[in-house]
Protein backbone atom coordinates (compact mmCIF):
# COMPACT_ATOMS: atom_id res chain seq x y z
CA UNK A 1 0.00 0.00 0.00
CA UNK A 2 3.22 2.52 -0.24
CA UNK A 3 3.11 4.68 -2.78
CA UNK A 4 6.11 5.87 -2.89
CA UNK A 5 8.42 3.08 -1.82
CA UNK A 6 7.24 -0.54 -2.24
CA UNK A 7 10.88 -1.27 -2.28
CA UNK A 8 10.82 -3.82 -5.55
CA UNK A 9 8.46 -6.14 -3.88
CA UNK A 10 4.89 -5.43 -4.89
CA UNK A 11 3.05 -3.68 -7.93
CA UNK A 12 -0.13 -1.77 -7.53
CA UNK A 13 -2.89 -3.51 -9.40
CA UNK A 14 -4.03 -2.12 -12.47
CA UNK A 15 -7.34 -3.27 -11.94
CA UNK A 16 -10.09 -2.03 -9.06
CA UNK A 17 -8.71 -3.35 -5.43
CA UNK A 18 -9.70 -3.08 -2.39
CA UNK A 19 -7.02 -2.94 0.61
CA UNK A 20 -8.43 -3.95 4.38
CA UNK A 21 -5.81 -3.46 7.35
CA UNK A 22 -7.32 -5.38 10.67
CA UNK A 23 -5.75 -4.02 14.02
CA UNK A 24 -4.01 -0.55 12.63
CA UNK A 25 -2.19 0.25 15.43
CA UNK A 26 -0.42 -2.81 15.43
CA UNK A 27 1.75 -1.33 12.24
CA UNK A 28 1.22 2.29 13.02
CA UNK A 29 0.47 4.41 15.96
CA UNK A 30 -2.23 7.27 15.45
CA UNK A 31 0.14 9.87 17.36
CA UNK A 32 3.32 9.55 16.10
CA UNK A 33 2.81 12.08 12.92
CA UNK A 34 6.64 12.47 12.74
CA UNK A 35 7.41 9.62 12.93
CA UNK A 36 4.95 8.35 10.38
CA UNK A 37 6.03 10.36 8.28
CA UNK A 38 9.41 9.30 8.45
CA UNK A 39 8.31 5.63 7.66
CA UNK A 40 4.89 5.41 6.30
CA UNK A 41 5.20 8.59 4.37
CA UNK A 42 4.04 6.78 0.61
CA UNK A 43 0.84 5.48 2.86
CA UNK A 44 -0.23 8.67 3.42
CA UNK A 45 0.22 9.45 -0.35
CA UNK A 46 -1.55 5.94 -1.82
CA UNK A 47 -4.77 6.70 0.93
CA UNK A 48 -5.35 9.90 -0.88
CA UNK A 49 -4.80 9.08 -4.20
CA UNK A 50 -6.95 6.09 -4.02
CA UNK A 51 -9.73 7.16 -5.87
CA UNK A 52 -7.92 8.00 -8.37
CA UNK A 53 -6.18 4.31 -8.78
CA UNK A 54 -9.83 3.13 -8.62
CA UNK A 55 -8.73 1.31 -4.69
CA UNK A 56 -10.87 1.17 -2.02
CA UNK A 57 -8.68 1.11 1.32
CA UNK A 58 -10.28 -0.07 4.59
CA UNK A 59 -8.79 0.42 8.34
CA UNK A 60 -10.08 -1.72 11.33
CA UNK A 61 -9.89 0.48 14.85
CA UNK A 62 -10.85 0.36 18.04
CA UNK A 63 -10.79 4.21 18.70
CA UNK A 64 -10.56 6.33 15.98
CA UNK A 65 -6.96 8.08 17.21
CA UNK A 66 -5.49 4.93 16.45
CA UNK A 67 -5.47 6.03 13.21
CA UNK A 68 -2.79 8.35 11.93
CA UNK A 69 -4.28 11.96 11.78
CA UNK A 70 -3.09 12.50 8.19
CA UNK A 71 -5.09 9.39 6.64
CA UNK A 72 -8.06 9.80 9.43
CA UNK A 73 -8.94 13.06 8.21
CA UNK A 74 -9.20 12.27 4.36
CA UNK A 75 -11.64 9.54 4.72
CA UNK A 76 -14.79 9.65 2.88
CA UNK A 77 -17.20 7.55 5.28
CA UNK A 78 -16.74 6.12 9.14
CA UNK A 79 -18.67 3.32 9.94
CA UNK A 80 -19.57 2.60 13.51
CA UNK A 81 -20.64 -0.95 14.65
CA UNK A 82 -23.26 -0.43 17.20
CA UNK A 83 -23.78 -4.11 18.19
CA UNK A 84 -24.73 -7.82 16.90
CA UNK A 85 -27.68 -9.42 18.35
CA UNK A 86 -29.63 -12.89 16.60
CA UNK A 87 -33.38 -12.01 16.25
CA UNK A 88 -35.47 -14.75 17.77
CA UNK A 89 -37.45 -14.65 14.77
CA UNK A 90 -34.36 -15.37 12.88
CA UNK A 91 -31.97 -17.89 15.15
CA UNK A 92 -29.93 -19.06 12.01
CA UNK A 93 -28.37 -15.57 11.65
CA UNK A 94 -26.58 -12.68 13.10
CA UNK A 95 -27.55 -8.88 12.67
CA UNK A 96 -25.20 -5.91 12.46
CA UNK A 97 -26.16 -3.13 13.36
CA UNK A 98 -23.98 -0.37 12.06
CA UNK A 99 -24.36 3.72 11.92
CA UNK A 100 -22.61 5.90 8.72
CA UNK A 101 -21.01 9.31 9.08
CA UNK A 102 -19.90 11.68 6.45
CA UNK A 103 -17.59 13.50 8.78
CA UNK A 104 -15.23 11.94 11.07
CA UNK A 105 -15.23 14.74 13.99
CA UNK A 106 -18.90 14.56 13.77
CA UNK A 107 -18.83 10.93 14.66
CA UNK A 108 -16.35 11.54 17.56
CA UNK A 109 -18.46 14.31 18.89
CA UNK A 110 -21.94 12.48 17.92
CA UNK A 111 -22.55 10.28 21.18
CA UNK A 112 -21.86 13.32 23.55
CA UNK A 113 -23.64 15.89 21.71
CA UNK A 114 -27.05 13.99 21.09
CA UNK A 115 -26.65 11.74 24.50
CA UNK A 116 -29.95 13.63 25.44
CA UNK A 117 -32.20 12.50 22.68
CA UNK A 118 -30.70 9.07 22.42
CA UNK A 119 -33.70 6.32 22.14
CA UNK A 120 -34.06 4.19 25.41
CA UNK A 121 -35.30 3.53 28.71
CA UNK A 122 -39.06 5.61 29.76
CA UNK A 123 -38.54 8.39 27.55
CA UNK A 124 -38.11 7.30 24.74
CA UNK A 125 -41.90 7.46 23.85
CA UNK A 126 -40.92 11.63 24.13
CA UNK A 127 -37.34 11.93 22.66
CA UNK A 128 -37.68 8.77 20.02
CA UNK A 129 -38.70 12.18 17.00
CA UNK A 130 -35.68 14.37 18.07
CA UNK A 131 -33.63 12.04 17.76
CA UNK A 132 -34.38 10.43 14.05
CA UNK A 133 -35.02 14.40 13.02
CA UNK A 134 -31.32 15.10 14.58
CA UNK A 135 -29.81 12.45 12.29
CA UNK A 136 -31.32 13.26 9.40
CA UNK A 137 -29.61 16.92 9.57
CA UNK A 138 -26.45 15.37 10.38
CA UNK A 139 -26.71 12.71 7.33
CA UNK A 140 -26.19 9.65 9.57
CA UNK A 141 -27.67 6.89 8.18
CA UNK A 142 -28.28 3.35 10.25
CA UNK A 143 -27.96 -0.16 8.43
CA UNK A 144 -28.71 -3.23 9.84
CA UNK A 145 -26.19 -6.39 8.05
CA UNK A 146 -27.85 -9.76 8.24
CA UNK A 147 -25.10 -12.47 8.08
CA UNK A 148 -25.37 -16.43 8.12
CA UNK A 149 -24.61 -17.46 11.40
CA UNK A 150 -22.13 -20.61 10.45
CA UNK A 151 -20.31 -17.95 8.56
CA UNK A 152 -20.01 -15.38 11.48
CA UNK A 153 -19.27 -18.18 13.69
CA UNK A 154 -16.86 -19.78 11.21
CA UNK A 155 -14.66 -16.08 11.39
CA UNK A 156 -11.34 -16.92 12.91
CA UNK A 157 -10.56 -13.46 15.47
CA UNK A 158 -7.75 -15.09 16.79
CA UNK A 159 -5.54 -15.31 13.81
CA UNK A 160 -3.21 -13.00 15.77
CA UNK A 161 -2.90 -15.51 17.93
CA UNK A 162 0.14 -17.33 15.70
CA UNK A 163 1.93 -14.18 16.55
CA UNK A 164 2.22 -15.74 20.16
CA UNK A 165 5.17 -18.27 19.76
CA UNK A 166 7.60 -15.53 17.81
CA UNK A 167 6.50 -13.05 20.63
CA UNK A 168 8.00 -15.25 23.20
CA UNK A 169 10.91 -16.87 21.57
CA UNK A 170 13.40 -14.48 22.57
CA UNK A 171 11.61 -13.38 26.34
CA UNK A 172 13.43 -14.94 29.02
CA UNK A 173 11.22 -17.10 31.65
CA UNK A 174 9.85 -14.77 34.57
CA UNK A 175 8.63 -15.64 37.76
CA UNK A 176 6.53 -13.65 40.02
CA UNK A 177 7.04 -14.53 43.72
CA UNK A 178 3.51 -14.84 45.43
CA UNK A 179 2.27 -11.46 47.31
CA UNK A 180 4.59 -9.37 45.04
CA UNK A 181 3.64 -7.37 42.15
CA UNK A 182 6.96 -6.34 39.66
CA UNK A 183 8.19 -2.60 39.58
CA UNK A 184 7.75 -0.76 36.22
CA UNK A 185 10.24 0.31 34.15
CA UNK A 186 9.43 3.86 33.91
CA UNK A 187 10.11 3.56 38.37
CA UNK A 188 13.52 1.23 38.42
CA UNK A 189 15.77 4.19 38.54
CA UNK A 190 13.83 5.21 41.84
CA UNK A 191 12.74 1.80 42.81
CA UNK A 192 15.82 -0.82 43.18
CA UNK A 193 14.01 -3.49 44.36
CA UNK A 194 12.53 -5.82 41.37
CA UNK A 195 9.27 -5.92 43.14
CA UNK A 196 6.37 -4.42 45.45
CA UNK A 197 5.18 -6.16 48.02
CA UNK A 198 1.64 -6.51 48.44
CA UNK A 199 -0.32 -6.60 52.04
CA UNK A 200 -3.77 -7.70 51.89
CA UNK A 201 -5.74 -6.57 54.49
CA UNK A 202 -7.97 -8.24 56.37
CA UNK A 203 -11.65 -8.83 55.24
CA UNK A 204 -14.28 -8.11 58.32
CA UNK A 205 -16.41 -10.67 59.37
CA UNK A 206 -20.03 -9.76 60.38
Amino acid sequence: MDYMDVRGRYKIPEEPASYFVDEVNLYFRGVQVDKNRKDHLGKEDFAALARHFDKKIFFSVQRTNQLWVAIRDIANIYIKVKGIYTPLFLPWCNVLRIEVYEDIKLAEEWSSNMAPYQKGGFFSFFSGGDFEQAKKRLNIKEYKVFLKKKDFQNYDTKFFKALLPLLNKNRPEFSVPPGKIPVPDALKDVIKDKFFIVEEKPQPTF
